[in-house]
């Protein structure tokens, strides 16, 4: 990669180039559900180290599975205190060698989740002051992970902030089901789902962060009286390293159903709604919990405050005590910061997670939300969106048509080997299986649903000269047909970008070749280890570069992103998948979804 820095030109004409600060780095921390993640860059934004604690694996003392406790009702939920020993032990775990030339650091947060902090928090997330220094220094280190003694202040995050500075021990995450009564009362007080979706992005979910504010007012109204501020996951990490709570960027909140798509402000509406709830208090006491506006993608938040320095051997402490501390730029959600991570910057991009299930992420100039899928502000580029369509129907569909039609032992390259013998466009014959039900659009039923090129009923094996060959080929390319659709209904064309693509499927040359042909685009192999905490960390050190460049060009610049990817298929039958047979795919399944077949 080219050892380049981006900063703004005299007078804005253009981009200058120069040298990045000699030997500076570049943290990004990822807080995902199951894991605390960090991954340091240089300056040509090449991994330099990766470390990853485990939470179930390292904390068994949490009982968790999956990161997380799941309670009744369908309540979900993590302990505060595992997060940050999580992190504790990631941060120790560094090399000092490292820490002390990392220049800046942002976090990528799991969407939805929240911590609330008490009252006491402004004060415990200073670190220790004058009078209680010797207290804090020679207090038991209780922290059960740590083999060796520890460098900088003795005791760790937890000890210095559990269980004062948090109204609520245990945090509720993106899992959570159990707020539909909040969702409901949402859109009956914004005049139904698409209002809405129009104002935030999305219907009212059950797992979105201001629903579940709600529920925990009415639930536990001591805890919400005890509530001082609420952060997301992704703001989260910066405030515990700052000493104070720091704002959340504006992606993120899109993610909460009370920030604002367009305008990216914390919404007057959806406040007084959420405010008039059972247990709230009002919308002024609504409002102060969510705290300050979101701010915009790249700003600074702080620095390292002088206690964390010590404590972990940041640049600020020690030998290096007369240079400033690394800068804190705003975290961002894991979907976006995923985005960040795999490159996709530039409105067209595309990237595809084709797994278990199956994802669609896509940058955009534009914005058209609607009741399936999710729009959120760009944590890269203000002024930009990123599309999201989750389907629950990846892997075990194509596993399903695979055992069926092909024998429970054939292998993928089988499958692959089928789908080839197919021809592009099938000769007109469409199909949907579903294995599971379905969230994009919402299917309750499971099932195996293919129409002819005429879209009469079709039933496999009846006639057909190849039965195995037309299923395969018919469930991957329905996959991406639905994707272009409820994609452009998004606002996304895929065709004027890029698709990036990974996970499992993604590794079959004969599906990318059909993502290439139906979306019209080519495809990259996107397969990039820890990805969220690598936008984090081409976050901090797009941050760092300052004004000037936008996140594309500054990836480009370095040689990173999506222009370090391979090709790995070009459109070659794009002219066959035309507007008309992507109406009849999604036809397909909205007559699934009303239950209009068989």
């Amino acid at each position: 990669m080219k050892l380049l820095w981006l900063v703004a030109a005299a007078g804005g004409a253009g981009l200058a180039t120069g040298l990045a600060p000699p030997g500076a780095l570049f943290l990004g921390i990822d807080l995902s559900t199951q894991s605390c993640t960090a991954v340091v860059v240089d300056g040509r934004l090449d991994v330099v180290h990766r470390h990853s604690v485990n939470f179930d694996e390292r904390f068994p003392e949490y009982g968790t599975e999956s990161g997380y406790h799941a309670g009744d009702e369908g309540t979900a939920t993590s302990p505060v205190a595992m997060w940050l020993d999580g992190l504790d032990c990631v941060l120790d775990e560094l090399p000092e060698s490292l820490l002390q030339q990392v220049d800046a650091i942002s976090f990528s947060g799991q969407q939805h989740g929240a911590v609330y902090w008490s009252s006491e928090a402004a004060r415990l997330l200073k670190g220790p002051q004058k009078g209680e220094d010797i207290e804090f220094v020679e207090s038991e280190l209780t922290t059960k992970h740590r083999m060796k003694s520890v460098r900088g202040l003795r005791g760790g995050l937890r000890e210095r902030l559990v269980p004062g500075a948090f109204a609520l021990a245990d945090a509720p995450i993106w899992a959570d089901a159990s707020t539909q009564e909040q969702c409901d009362a949402l859109e009956d007080a914004l005049g139904g789902p698409d209002e809405v979706a129009k104002r935030t992005g999305s219907r009212a979910y059950a797992r979105f962060t201001a629903n579940q504010m709600a529920a925990v007012a009415y639930r536990d109204q001591e805890a919400w009286a005890r509530t001082a501020e609420v952060s997301l996951v992704s703001a989260f990490g910066p405030s515990v390293l700052c000493g104070h709570v720091t704002p959340v960027d504006a992606s993120d909140s899109t993610g909460t159903n009370v920030g604002m798509l367009h305008d990216r402000k914390w919404g007057t509406r959806c406040t007084e709604a959420y405010g008039a709830m059972p247990g709230v208090g009002g919308a002024e006491e609504f409002r102060k919990r969510l705290g300050a506006a979101p701010v915009a993608p790249g700003t600074e938040v702080g620095r390292v405050a002088p206690w964390v320095c010590r404590r972990f051997g940041f640049r600020g402490s020690g030998r290096t005590i007369s240079q400033p501390p690394p800068s804190v730029f705003v975290g961002a959600g894991d979907n976006p910061s995923t985005a960040a991570g795999l490159g996709l910057a530039a409105p067209g991009d595309v990237a595809l997670s084709l797994g278990t299930s199956d994802t669609f992420m896509a940058v955009s100039r534009e914005a058209s939300p609607r009741l399936e899928g999710h729009v959120f502000a760009s944590c890269t580029q203000p002024g930009e969106f990123l599309a999201l369509l989750c389907y629950a129907n990846g892997g075990p569909s194509r596993e399903r048509i695979k055992r069926d039609l092909l024998g429970p032992k054939a292998s993928w390259d089988e499958f692959g080997r089928a789908l080839k013998r197919a021809p592009p466009g099938n000769g007109g014959i469409l199909g949907l299986e579903l294995a599971n039900a379905e969230i994009t659009p919402v299917i309750s039923r499971t099932g195996r649903f293919f129409v002819d090129q005429g879209d009469r009923v079709l039933r496999l094996g009846d006639g057909q000269a190849d039965p195995s060959s037309i299923a395969c080929r018919a469930v991957v390319e329905g996959r991406f047909l639905s994707m272009r659709g409820r994609g452009a209904a998004l606002g996304v064309d895929a065709s004027e970008g890029r698709v990036l693509a990974a996970g499992g499927a993604a590794k079959s040359p004969e599906i990318v070749q059909v993502a290439a042909d139906v979306l019209g685009a080519p495809v990259y192999a996107a397969d990039v280890p820890d990805a969220a905490a690598l936008g984090a960390a081409f976050r901090a050190a797009h941050g760092a570069a300052g004004a000037g460049a936008s996140f594309d060009a500054f990836l480009s610049s370095h040689g990173a992103g999506a222009s370090s990817l391979d090709v790995v298929a070009r459109p070659r039958h794009a002219e066959l998948y035309t507007p008309d047979v992507v109406a009849r795919y999604l036809r397909l399944e909205d007559d699934v979804a009303r239950g209009k077949w068989g």
